[in-house]
């Protein structure tokens, strides 16, 4: 991970489905850090259906 960047591994959960990704975050102003990627493909999985979490 480059310079002022960090990576997270975070894992998420719906149901029975549990499913890791990483975050990777980049330091900002004030010393905070901002999400700056997601790896989005791992989760696909969790918004398909409709599940509890879906909306009309």
């Amino acid at each position: 991970v480059p310079e002022g960047r960090r990576s997270f591994n975070v894992e998420l959960q719906r149901g029975p489905l549990v499913r890791t990704t990483t975050f990777t975050t980049v330091q900002g102003p004030a010393a905070r850090y901002y999400v700056e990627q997601v790896a989005l493909e791992p989760l696909t999985d969790l918004c398909v259906g409709g599940g509890p979490a879906a909306r009309p």
